[in-house]
């Protein structure tokens, strides 16, 4: 087992997935020698999960793999703990369900070991049931070749396609320094992710579909939950931060400011939707703060929503509970 190389680490937090996730592991393991490391965080499985990563483990003596078993703390908790027990110069995310395709392991480990990029994003595929059965191509992948981030403009592409999933990128660790998933919250993503494009200078997009991943009717993107619009409302927040402490703020609140936009119809998809939700006056006060801090960006239709944002509010929830 060499770790004094690595290269690559893949990330893989682990939550019941006993059903698929060596499936996962097999798609990777193979590759868990020389220069690439896995990483399984088992985050408190109440299912048989962390016997059969303990099984698929020791058919494979000698290869470049950890398994860290933790407390359920939540997916952000363990990729962050998969972050601090990395030893590559670029990481990656593969959900416990979800697996490589053969092209990735011909592009990715090329360019990590031939060029310098801080991030290579690329494209998906999902599928339910067998790859035979493609749902949706997953078009991530926001530029064309290769960039030099030399200002927030030239991240312009990335943030009117607001498309944050971190299983379709590799990243340089070195980006993660002082960054990291927000814990206990959804819509992680929305934060993390920006960020570290934010601070990248080189990045390469391969248009190609590299990971397959899964479909599942009763995923956590395709419910409702009592957490969607406070945790959304820290996502507008951090926009905030996010511009507030760059080194050139008027320019990247343009820039950022389609993800703003997209956050802010989300919310108000949500009031619609679900019906089990009552939004409460805090969450209204800490959206309508953060909508004002981009306000000049808005549509002048949507600046009278937002400085009339309680009525607008209240309006919304009239309508949805008749």
């Amino acid at each position: 087992m060499d770790r004094n190389n690595i290269k690559l680490s893949i990330i893989i937090p682990c939550y019941n997935s006993s059903e698929y996730i060596e499936e996962c592991l097999l798609s990777v393991i193979q590759h868990a020698r020389n220069s690439i490391e896995v990483i399984i965080v088992n985050d408190g499985s109440t299912d048989d999960s962390f016997k059969v990563i303990e099984k698929v483990l020791a058919g494979f003596p000698g290869t470049n793999t950890t398994l860290i078993d933790q407390e359920n703390k939540g997916v952000s908790v363990a990729r962050n703990t998969g972050i601090e027990h990395s030893r590559g110069e670029y990481i990656c995310f593969l959900d416990a369900d979800d697996f490589y395709s053969d092209k990735f392991w011909s592009i990715v480990p090329d360019i990590i070991n031939n060029r310098n990029f801080d991030i290579i994003e690329f494209n998906g595929s999902q599928f339910e049931g067998s790859t035979d059965n493609i749902v949706e191509y997953i078009d991530t992948c926001s530029v064309t070749g290769e960039i030099e981030v030399y200002n927030y403009n030239a991240l312009s592409p990335v943030f009117r396609k607001c498309k944050w999933y971190p299983w379709t990128r590799v990243f340089k660790k070195s980006l993660f320094s002082n960054i990291s998933f927000p814990e206990n919250r959804l819509y992680e993503d929305m934060v993390t992710i920006p960020k570290l494009y934010i601070k990248s200078t080189r990045i390469i997009g391969v248009k190609e579909s590299l990971v397959w991943y899964r479909f599942h009717k009763n995923s956590i993107t395709q419910t409702f939950r009592k957490k969607d619009i406070p945790d959304l409302s820290y996502v507008l927040s951090e926009y905030v931060n996010i511009v507030s402490e760059c080194r050139d703020p008027k320019e990247l609140k343009s820039v950022i400011y389609p993800t703003v936009h997209r956050a802010y119809n989300l919310i108000k998809y949500l009031m619609v939707n679900n019906k089990h939700h009552e939004i409460t006056p805090a969450d209204v006060s800490l959206i309508r703060k953060s909508l004002m801090f981009f306000i000049r960006n808005f549509k002048i239709t949507k600046r009278i929503q937002i400085y009339f944002l309680p009525i607008y509010f209240r309006l919304i929830l009239a309508i949805r509970n008749k």
